[in-house]
């Protein structure tokens, strides 16, 4: 069907309440309305943007499985972070806090790393004070004691949790790349001379917790040798740093382990192998480390890939190309790599914690994993492609500006998705990341419908404070097809024919670049479908008598430009302003309103630390639309708005009709923000009434 056609308008009466299902779906086989589910990982609906409803039903359930063989640990580090738990550490202070001061700590000696060593290279000793060394050894031993606490203190204080353990994680992940450039830097390793043994030190820990984690998510536990990263990963990492605070970095250049290995044997490794072999101290660290890394990582590679067969394998791909992206990298354009050391290891780790997280979340939510989805990945592939093609001077110079926008983008994306999933995770599990003491109470709307009615503290509202009125009948419409809708179709299909590796059209990829200019999405007017939309509607509202059957006696809209223009259009009426009585309306409506309260959600709205802003913005027109005299009125506004304000896990379609009751009185205190799609106790009996269908293409927006 080609853009312009438009079906006919399907009148409806069907009720339904939102009990966890699509409405759209609920109704398909009685008013063929049907749209695709937005359940999976989209917009849902109250916030949530990386848990999907099946994701927030599992991760209460979670329960964590899993040992630690390590003698070391048992005997010594276990019954050491023990002690300093019940003696020393009080019980207000959340696990997640302990964590975090243990990361800082890291992060500190990181810092003053950098601070003498930028480039990761030096020529002496003299260069760097050795008390740096010593720093970072108590550093090591600090967070490998704080990271045992934490666990600890989580069973203390029965706060133990998935968000525990996927904190715990992150900062683990993030930290493998602290002691990996430290341990480069405290054994004075050149990487302009030592780039596959820099490679081995940074991938070979990555390697590891990377399996580690991706074996937890198959067979569902965490089983830690008898020597592994953690405990006596850490330990040597301590030992070489304090000895290259008594001994200097240069100790680790020195010969004198081949020269003991040979005194012992009675003969030189030259003779034994028949080739000239000069072993540095530093070189039999990296051998011991690189066969311990391998060990483990076979082992559990193959145990795991032999039971669980492909998607095990598939799993593993992500890593194992970024792994092999950064070897590519320092084989064909070291260069690249040596003019950027921190760059492109902070880069190595966002990509890493990233891929790492998400496996863990999908590891405590009992969801899939998805490798072929770490579109994180492919400006890397596409940098390691273009080096493979041997780039000019000023090629090799852009490559470097590609390099630092891409580790800055990719490390936003990061931290705001960092962000996002411990705001939902805390929400769906009614506590605090970094507070234990305090009860969770996420009032949002609730709390603000509350302080409009009420001057008494917050625990002693009740829902006694909210003045009785008859339940309103309220309608709500959502506009026609904007612009903006418009060029956001034009970018899914733009996505779709790139993931199907198909070329779009050019009229769709020059819709998507519109979408650039942010200032015109905000308010841009109806689309010529939109237009479309609204001429049916209007006529099938006329033909039906909505207004004056429905007895509406209010009508209050958005003051967007797509709003105005389907306020005016389907009802026949415009506001301006709230205290304005009458202006262009249909006879049977005593009152117009333009009112700044049923604005769409703005670009700051759509972040974690302002969504509350507008969910408080949702309670205040609540208890405004309670406030007002008319008890049939309706509303022209927006679907984020709507569903958020409903609860609901679907998006309104453009001009479709819906009626619902509202009864502040029926309202709980405190109320969760996620209302886990059934409708607030405020509204009820959802109703379907009229429907726009156009194309599928053209209606799922």
């Amino acid at each position: 069907m080609s853009k312009g056609d438009l079906s006919s308008v399907a009148p409806t009466t069907t009720t339904t309440t939102t009990t966890g299902g699509n409405v759209y779906d609920a109704l398909a086989s009685k008013s063929q309305v049907a749209t695709k589910s937005n359940s999976t990982r989209g917009r849902p609906s109250s916030g949530y943007y990386y848990l999907t409803r099946d994701a927030r039903k599992q991760l209460p359930n979670y329960q964590y499985k899993g040992s630690d063989l390590s003698l070391l640990y048992k005997y010594i580090l276990s019954p050491l972070a023990e002690f300093f738990v019940n003696n020393i550490l009080p019980t207000s202070i959340a696990p997640n806090t302990v964590t975090s001061i243990g990361l800082i700590w890291m992060m500190t000696s990181y810092g003053i790393y950098w601070w003498y060593v930028p480039t990761m290279e030096y020529s002496s000793d003299s260069i760097v004070p050795q008390w740096i060394f010593l720093y970072n050894a108590i550093a090591m031993l600090g967070y490998q004691t704080l990271d045992n606490m934490d666990g600890k203190q989580a069973r203390r204080t029965k706060s133990s949790s998935p968000l525990g353990l996927l904190f715990d994680h992150g900062c683990d992940a993030v930290n493998s790349i602290y002691g990996s450039a430290n341990w480069i830097i405290g054994m004075h390793l050149l990487p302009s001379q030592n780039m596959w043994q820099c490679w081995a030190l940074v991938f070979g820990p990555f390697a590891m917790f990377y399996v580690a984690t991706w074996e937890q998510y198959f067979t569902g536990q965490l089983i830690m040798p008898i020597i592994n990263g953690p405990n006596e990963g850490l330990l040597g990492g301590i030992l070489l740093s304090l000895t290259s605070f008594v001994c200097g970095s240069d100790y680790w250049q020195q010969s004198d382990w081949q020269q003991s290995l040979e005194a012992t044997l009675g003969v030189s490794l030259s003779s034994l192998t028949g080739t000239d072999i000069h072993l540095r101290n530093c070189d039999f660290v990296i051998l011991a480390s690189s066969i311990g890394f391998l060990q483990e990582i076979v082992w559990k590679a193959l145990t795991v890939t032999r039971q669980y067969k492909q998607p095990a394998v598939q799993s593993l791909l992500p890593f194992a190309c970024l792994a092999a992206c950064f070897w590519i990298l320092g084989v064909q354009q070291p260069q690249l790599l040596l003019e950027n050391p921190r760059t492109s290891l902070h880069l190595a780790m966002i990509l890493f914690v990233e891929m790492s997280t998400e496996l863990m979340l999908a590891h405590v939510t009992s969801q899939p994993f998805y490798p072929w989805r770490r579109w994180q990945l492919l400006p890397l592939i596409v940098m390691t492609v273009w080096t493979m093609q041997m780039p000019s001077n000023a090629e090799a110079t852009l490559l470097q500006y590609f390099l630092t926008a891409y580790s800055w983008s990719i490390g936003s994306y990061l931290v705001m998705k960092s962000v996002l999933v411990v705001h939902e995770i805390c929400n769906v599990l009614q506590i605090w990341c970094f507070d234990i003491v305090m009860p969770y109470r996420h009032g949002g709307g609730t709390s603000m419908i509350f302080r409009r009615f009420d001057n008494t503290s917050q625990s002693a509202r009740t829902r006694n404070s909210i003045p009785k009125r008859p339940i309103k009948t309220v309608y709500l419409i959502r506009h026609a097809e904007s612009e903006e809708n418009e060029r956001m179709a034009s970018l899914s299909r733009v996505l779709a024919y790139l993931k199907r590796f198909q070329i779009p059209s050019l009229s769709d990829i020059g819709a998507a670049i519109e979408l650039l200019n942010v200032s015109a999405q905000v308010d841009s007017p109806v689309s010529k479908i939109g237009a479309q939309q609204i001429a049916v509607m209007r006529k099938t509202l006329d033909q039906n008598l909505f207004v004056s059957n429905a007895g509406i006696q209010l009508v209050a809209h958005s003051p967007l430009i797509r709003a105005c223009q389907t306020c005016e259009g389907m009802l026949g009426c415009i506001g301006s302003n709230p205290s304005e009585k009458k202006q262009k309306m249909v006879p049977s409506t005593l009152r117009v309103i333009k009112t700044e309260k049923l604005i769409e959600k703005s670009p700051l709205e759509w972040t974690p630390l302002r969504y509350n802003a507008f969910i408080e913005r949702i309670g205040d027109f609540e208890a405004w639309l309670w406030e007002q005299d008319e008890e049939v009125i309706a509303l022209v506004g927006h679907s984020q708005f709507f569903k958020a304000m409903l609860g609901l896990d679907f998006k309104f379609r453009n001009c479709d009709v819906w009626k619902v009751k509202l009864d502040l009185s029926a309202m709980d205190w405190p109320r969760a923000l996620d209302s886990h799609w059934v409708l607030p106790p405020q509204w009820s009996d959802l109703e379907l009434l009229y429907t726009c269908q156009p194309p599928k293409s053209e209606c799922t927006r």
